[in-house]
């Protein structure tokens, strides 16, 4: 006997207990109580995972009517489907997300029969599952860890309803429900720093599959459990440049006592002349590498000339071209570093069109540092409007929120709950062509604290609307 059938098989043993014993609220019904349980399973960040909602019926099922809810901030739905299942001949099958305009609720449906005109192929009396729901997991390894449930929800009298085969309704009282949940898998201490996955961490190797990651993303990108893997610095952000940093410190046996601080960026500084770009950090801490990703408006026909002295100070430069994107990954094989003050980092010519699409850099101590670029605008003046990521995400007690504006627009930067309902008007009115911050300190509009769960964010700005999600802990 499986494990289910051993749960089905208790929750029957309970129900009936519960009759013979005379507890007075049981329905006559529930002498042969159906159950409908969400099967729970664990998987690595990054994966794609897949649950059976499964039904337990001693009568013949016409039609269902579920409503399950799942954290946005963590899964995202790849596929809904009856397909291998009991309800497979079902005429009629669909489901609808943020069922209600109810965000994270999916509405699942089933009839036998959806015109009265044939004979319906009804779900037997028996067992198994009638549904499949299949998960994007987040690749942010904060998750790491964490259970994160699906569960039944009922926000109206029909919701997580059976039909019998004369089409009456199964009330909710007649019903057992078990919910169930995605266990995300933490990366046991033995593999993290394998990233070439052969028993052995912290080897050279490693470094190899690391570094081809950043210049070539798309022939070798890094599986759930490397990505896993290659979070050594333990910052729960796997796959940066600052773990690159650590995993060679700790390859050459480089250790040292300082330790760099939070939230202090670091400026990135453009500069243009004619057709020349040229690009340039000040910084008051050493750095230990740093991963820049450059997009042009035109596709590029060759590698543009870019020009960098960085090899002649001890650090090793790689880079590639991929139709309109340039990659350039700057750090040291034996630990060398990147000086404090004002440093240029290289200079491109012909391509001076280019803007910057991801920036990462690390302190010399392996620390993922943040940035602000400043500068020429028309080098960084976005082709749209753009709203990025919230940093830090997960955060407590403050967050920061940035946007950037192709033109002077009236605008709306709205928080909200996972019910929909507006929590705090981060920005109203009218901003500037460019790069533009906010802070949200975690408070309503009345001033009170929120409590830890997921909130997503919204901007609008004359006919462009964009939303994203973040996560407070507390």
């Amino acid at each position: 006997m499986n494990m289910r059938e051993i749960k089905t098989n208790t929750l029957r043993i309970i129900a009936l207990t519960l009759i013979i014993a005379g507890c007075g609220i049981v329905n006559s019904a529930f002498a042969d109580p159906y159950f409908l349980s969400i099967e729970s399973d664990s998987t690595y960040p990054g994966e794609i995972i897949t649950l059976d909602i499964d039904l337990d019926n001693p009568a013949e099922v016409s039609g269902f009517n579920l409503v399950v809810n799942y954290d946005l901030s963590v899964l995202t739905v790849a596929s809904i489907s009856s397909l291998t299942t009991r309800a497979a001949d079902f005429e009629y099958f669909t489901y609808r997300l943020d069922y209600r305009g109810l965000l994270g609720d999916i509405g699942i449906f089933g009839l036998a029969d959806q015109n009265g005109d044939s004979s319906p192929d009804n779900i037997a009396a028996g067992s198994g599952l009638i549904a499949t729901i299949s998960f994007y997991v987040s690749t942010d390894l904060a998750y790491a860890g964490y259970s994160v449930p699906i569960s039944f929800v009922n926000r109206d009298d029909a919701d997580n309803t059976l039909a019998n085969a004369d089409s009456v309704t199964i009330e909710r009282d007649s019903i057992s429900y078990t919910n169930g949940y995605v266990k995300i898998r933490e990366v046991e201490e033995a593999l993290v720093g394998d990233i070439n996955e052969n028993g052995v961490t912290f080897e050279i190797g490693d470094v190899i599959i690391f570094t081809n990651y950043f210049i070539f993303p798309d022939q070798a990108p890094l599986s759930p459990s490397q990505l896993a893997s290659s979070d050594v610095n333990r910052d729960g952000y796997g796959g940066t440049i600052a773990d690159l940093v650590y995993m060679i410190n700790k390859l050459v046996n480089i250790t040292s006592n300082k330790i760099s601080p939070i939230g202090m960026p670091v400026d990135i500084v453009l500069n243009k002349d004619s057709d020349i770009l040229n690009i340039a950090y000040n910084s008051d801490i050493e750095l230990g590498g740093l991963y820049l990703v450059l997009k042009s408006a035109n596709e590029l026909s060759s590698i543009p000339d870019m020009f960098t002295d960085w090899e002649q100070r001890g650090m090793t430069v790689e880079n590639s071209s991929d139709n309109n994107v340039v990659r350039v990954l700057i750090y040291s094989r034996n630990g060398a570093v990147m000086p404090t003050g004002y440093n240029e980092i290289l200079e491109i010519e012909n391509n001076a069109d280019f803007i910057i699409d991801e920036i990462q850099l690390s302190s010399a101590d392996a620390r993922l540092l943040k940035t602000e670029i400043s500068g020429e605008i028309s080098s960084v003046r976005p082709d749209d409007f753009v709203l990025a990521q919230n940093y830090p995400n997960p955060f407590n007690p403050t967050t920061e929120v940035a946007f950037s504006l192709a033109r002077t627009s009236d605008i709306s930067l709205i928080v909200y709950n996972v019910l929909g309902q507006e929590v705090k008007l981060l920005a109203d009115g009218t901003y500037t062509t460019g790069d533009h911050k906010v802070v949200w300190d975690g408070k309503d509009n009345m001033g009170q604290a929120v409590s830890s769960g997921v909130y997503f964010y919204r901007l609008i700005a004359e006919n462009f609307m964009t939303e994203k999600k973040m996560l407070l802990l507390k």
